[in-house]
This record gives C-alpha cells, sequence and structure tokens, in this order.
C-alpha cells in the first residue's frame, strides 16, 4: 500500500465512525473495504464506543489494526477526565490507530487529521545537572558527565530538539516528564 492509501483508508474509517455516532446509528452495519476484504463496525466498552477491527496487506505483510474512537469518559489516575477525553466532550472527534498485533498504538486521527504517536522518552537527570548556554563547552562537558550517573536510555538522544521561543503546554511537558505510560494506554 502506498502511504496516500493508507492515509485515505485510516480517514475513510475515522469518517465512518463519525458519521454513524453523528446519526446515532448502528456502527455494527457499517462496512469498510481494504484490500484484505470486507469488515463491519463494532462497538467497544460495553457497547459505548465506535470502531473498526480490520487488515490490510502491507506490501505482502498482513497488520492487524483497530481503530477506535476516544472514549470520553475515560478517568485518569487521578479520578479526572484525561486530556483526549476532555477534548472528546468539548466535540472534538479522535479515534485512536492501534496495531493489535502488539498492542501498539500507532497514531489518533483527531479532527480529521492523523497525528503519528511519538515514542515518550523518560530521563532521570543527575541531581547536580543544571542549564547552562547550549553554546558553552563546559555545558557539554557537564552533560557528558551527567548521562554518567543519569539514568538516560540509548535512544533518548534521538528525540527531537525543540526550537527557541516555542510555548509547550504544560500537559505536554507532564506527559513527557512522567514515567507513567500514558492515560489512554491502559484502557480504550
Amino acid at each position: 500500500m502506498t502511504n496516500e492509501e493508507k492515509m485515505s483508508l485510516i480517514k475513510l474509517i475515522f469518517q465512518t465512525i463519525f458519521d454513524v455516532k453523528r446519526i446515532s446509528g448502528d456502527i455494527t452495519e457499517a462496512k469498510i473495504q481494504t484490500n484484505t476484504g470486507l469488515w463491519a463496525g463494532r462497538t467497544f466498552v460495553n457497547g459505548k464506543l465506535r470502531g473498526f477491527d480490520f487488515t490490510v496487506n502491507d506490501n505482502g505483510l498482513i497488520k492487524k489494526l483497530r481503530m477506535l474512537e476516544q472514549n470520553p469518559y475515560k478517568m485518569d489516575s487521578s479520578g479526572k477526565l484525561s486530556h483526549y477525553a476532555v477534548m472528546a466532550c468539548k466535540g472534538c472527534q479522535i479515534a485512536w490507530l492501534i496495531d493489535t498485533s502488539n498492542n501498539e498504538f500507532l497514531g489518533r486521527m483527531q479532527d480529521g487529521e492523523f497525528v503519528p504517536s511519538q515514542t515518550q522518552v523518560v530521563m532521570q537527570a543527575a541531581a547536580d545537572m543544571t542549564q547552562q548556554s547550549p553554546t558553552s563547552t563546559a555545558a557539554e562537558d557537564d552533560l557528558d558527565d551527567a548521562t554518567d550517573s543519569a539514568n538516560i536510555p540509548e535512544d533518548a538522544w534521538e528525540a527531537p530538539d525543540i526550537p527557541e521561543n516555542v510555548s509547550i503546554p504544560d500537559w505536554v511537558l507532564n506527559e513527557v516528564t512522567s514515567e507513567e505510560p500514558p492515560e489512554w494506554a491502559d484502557e480504550y
């Protein structure tokens, strides 16, 4: 499958889920066609959520996938609605794309746009590590010294750089710095 074909299929499934929801229809009567067959919609979480389990042949590799709407009642560990549940309650259309062969979240469709999942990188900084000028040679030396004593995964250095003068919402920083898995990882 080309990337365009994949995106067209994902958008079609997303649109089908929310078209059925808009008219309070029965998702099990909705069908989608992939390159491996015809798939009927189904419900999840005691019939409250709509979605599809389907497969695609991606250049000879059969992928087992699921697209599932966001649970608007999903609570976080503190008993509050999760960030994405709040968004869903406010009218955002959100559906998650999951590889069911390994339960990997591939991304989400949000208001018609695909947002790929980002690998979370968690670093525990050394106690004596302080922020210094990025142009400073001393800062590079301090960073090298700090990484020896800090618990930093190998792939942490593959994390994207954050440009200066960019405002990052607190909820993003909390998700990135949390050692817990994302709120939505334990339950759809």
